[in-house]
């Protein structure tokens, strides 16, 4: 009996010419294409110089998605994030003019860069869950290749997470009307609704290549347990789509929580409420109707409110009682959002300045807000 044979080179050969990006894995599967592009698995190594390479002589096996037409050979290496958080790749080391792209093992991309604080190296900044596994290429721009150096790093922002929600990842099902929202954080609060009506929709590349939550006034996700920051730095990527100059709610109580809040109040204002501390806020943040990421910090004594990373006012309270929020999109289950979430962060703690500035870069650069 004869059997037919088709080498690695050539299915190699024919999924690139299709256009197909493999994805290399590490382990000892036989089997499988290993592109020699593909150097190390590097675990959860963080810090600088994670690795040392070269990247003449080896392949070019990967087209980056932030330049046109890439003719450099690239290293490869997968890597696992060890815990929820904001990490920094970076090629500062390298002595040739780098392309860094971070992939999911999936292929899409989660972040690409050329240039980066005036020199010819690369960084990107991505939010990852624990355990969450990338590919990370180094390439080269036009034809270019040399010593590379790789650096991962975290921030001191991966510390006091509350509620991270994020409509790229945990989102079930992944398409159409979503019943489930699992919480990023270790802390599981995560979002659920079980009626059909009232589920949001799921709709991808919504903002920058990335999905959304798309609630049409009366829609609404319960979160369990409920988030109970006392000091608290949050942060809401989203837009406002009522027409009307009603409000819109974002986050707020249900169940028999007190009736704390955050909401976009019309067109060009936000309002936060703590019912503990009987205090009602505005804060005039501009056009709520385009994409922004709306963020309030409270250290105890004052709460800040930004919008994209600018503060926007500053106003005066104290209590001791938690601001509990029960529901994301409705006030009680009687008033609701009409608009679009990507991305709900809260910490239990007031960020230091650097810290926020840090997560307002990622969501900023994550989003293409301004």
């Amino acid at each position: 009996m004869k059997h037919s044979h088709i080498s690695t080179g050539i299915i190699l050969a024919a999924l690139l010419a299709l256009g197909g990006c493999l994805e290399p894995t590490a382990g000892g599967d036989s089997n499988r294409i290993e592109q020699s592009s593909f150097i190390s698995d590097l675990g959860v190594a963080l810090g600088n110089a994670v690795a040392t390479n070269n990247t003449s002589g080896l392949t070019n096996d990967y087209q980056p998605t932030c330049v046109f037409n890439s003719a450099a050979p690239e290293a490869v290496y997968t890597w696992t994030a060890p815990a929820p958080g904001i990490y920094t790749f970076s090629t500062a080391g390298s002595t040739f003019d780098t392309v860094l792209e971070i992939r999911k093992s999936s292929g899409e991309s989660l972040g690409c860069n050329d240039d980066s604080n005036g020199t010819l190296q690369s960084t990107v900044m991505v939010g990852l869950s624990a355990d969450q596994p990338v590919t990370i290429v180094v390439d080269g721009y036009g034809t270019n290749s040399g010593p590379l150096q790789l650096n991962i790093n975290g921030s001191t922002a991966n510390s006091g997470f509350h509620l991270w929600l994020r409509a790229d990842a945990g989102v079930s099902p992944g398409g159409g009307p979503v019943s489930f929202w699992a919480d990023q954080s270790t802390n599981q609060r995560n979002a659920s609704m079980f009626v059909t009506s009232r589920q949001p929709a799921f709709i991808s590349g919504a903002l920058n290549g990335r999905p959304v939550l798309r609630f049409n006034g009366a829609q609404s996700m319960n979160l369990g347990p409920v988030s109970q920051p006392t000091l608290f730095s949050a942060f809401v990527v989203g837009k406002n789509s009522l027409t009307s100059e009603s409000f819109s709610m974002i986050l707020g109580p249900g169940g028999n929580s007190p009736n704390n809040q955050l909401r976009w109040d019309n067109g060009s204002t936000a309002l936060f409420v703590t019912q503990n501390a009987g205090t009602i806020i505005t804060s005039t943040i501009g056009n709520t109707r385009v994409y922004h990421a709306l963020s309030a910090r409270y250290d105890g004594s004052t709460i800040t409110f930004y919008r994209d990373g600018n503060a926007t006012s500053s106003s005066n309270f104290t209590t001791s009682s938690p601001w509990t929020i029960a529901s994301i999109g409705s006030w009680y289950s009687s008033f609701f959002m009409t608009g679009d979430l990507a991305e709900v962060l809260i910490y239990d703690r007031a960020l230091s300045e650097t810290e926020r500035a840090t997560v307002n870069s990622y969501l900023r650069s994550k989003y293409g807000l301004p």
